[in-house]
């Protein structure tokens, strides 16, 4: 430790002056020392933890690809079960349209052969009230 950099710097900075065997000196050189063994303490634990880590990362690294895994299964699954339902509403529905369609086609059918009858009704009926119709005035002019 340069203690008459320290000194100087001292003494620009705050106008006290220190002299070399002052004790604070002694605290400054108790605080280097006890950081080198903190430092050095440091180091050793940041090295087992490297070393440590080194183990770790394939152990952390089959669980994450283990559970990516078990997330893609729980996708595929949902996804299948997602589609099988949509598979029977989509054929529920066509069957639905499907009857349905049969329903109207059937009833136009029907509505059909009633306008046939109708108009084959409509004929015998017209040809009926004119026979009658003519039957009345031949009735009429003879009386």
């Amino acid at each position: 430790m340069d203690r008459k950099k320290y000194i100087v710097e001292i003494m620009d900075k705050t106008g006290i002056r220190i002299h070399e065997d002052d004790p604070m000196f002694t605290v400054v050189l108790m605080n280097q020392m006890l950081f080198s063994e903190q430092k050095t303490e440091l180091e050793t634990m940041i090295q087992q933890l490297v070393c440590l880590s080194g183990q770790v990362a394939p152990e952390v690294i089959k669980q994450v690809e283990h559970e990516a895994n078990e997330v893609l299964k729980r996708s595929k699954s949902d996804l299948k079960a997602l589609s099988n339902t949509l598979q029977n509403n989509i054929q529920t529905d066509h069957i639905a349209w499907r009857t349905a369609s049969k329903e109207i086609l059937s009833d136009l059918s029907i509505s059909r052969r009633a306008e046939k009858s109708f108009d084959y009704f409509s004929v015998v009926a017209v040809s009926l009230l004119t026979g009658i119709s003519t039957a009345v005035a031949v009735l009429f002019i003879l009386n």
